[in-house]
């Protein structure tokens, strides 16, 4: 998630701009009000030009999903 997302979830201008997308914070009101459903498949399956994450089990897309709530 990190070379995309930053080390914080702030998203990267230049990634963004790369790809030609709006990357909001993981911490802003449009990702957190997604629910743990919505953000488990984004990360399975992608979303828009983000590409699955593969290779992860189970337990660590709720780790993600768990990550991405303590940060608001």
């Amino acid at each position: 998630c990190q070379p995309c997302h930053g080390a914080n979830g702030e998203g990267k201008a230049a990634i963004a701009k790369m790809y030609n997308v709006t990357m909001r914070p993981l911490g802003s009101k449009e990702v957190q009000a997604r629910t743990d459903a919505d953000i488990k498949k984004i990360v399975t399956t992608g979303n828009g030009k983000m590409k699955p994450v593969a290779g992860l089990a189970d337990k660590q897309v709720d780790d993600v999903i768990a990550y991405v709530r303590t940060i608001k």
